[in-house]
């Protein structure tokens, strides 16, 4: 099922109505998604875990925990005026 168009205004996000999250085209560009993958492997990497910290069964990723303080400002500065908007 393709993601309906909010008839809100407001919202400027495309809605999926079945996995229930929200996103925006073209928020980023290649570039700016190339630089935050690049901040993302010089960080140590971390086994990811699910909710009850099964480590093994149900989830098989490596993750690393981005901040503004990695050099990143600009980052949370768009989300966040594009979520207050």
């Amino acid at each position: 099922m393709p993601p309906i168009k909010s008839e809100n205004v407001s919202w400027q996000f495309e809605t999926d109505k079945i996995n229930l999250y929200s996103y925006k085209d073209n928020f980023l560009s290649k570039e700016e998604c190339d630089q935050i993958i690049k901040i993302g492997h010089l960080k140590k990497l971390q086994l990811g875990n699910t909710e009850n910290n099964n480590k093994k069964k149900t989830r098989k990723s490596n993750i690393s925990w981005l901040s503004p303080s990695d050099n990143l400002e600009w980052l949370y500065r768009r989300l966040t005026d594009v979520i207050t908007d």
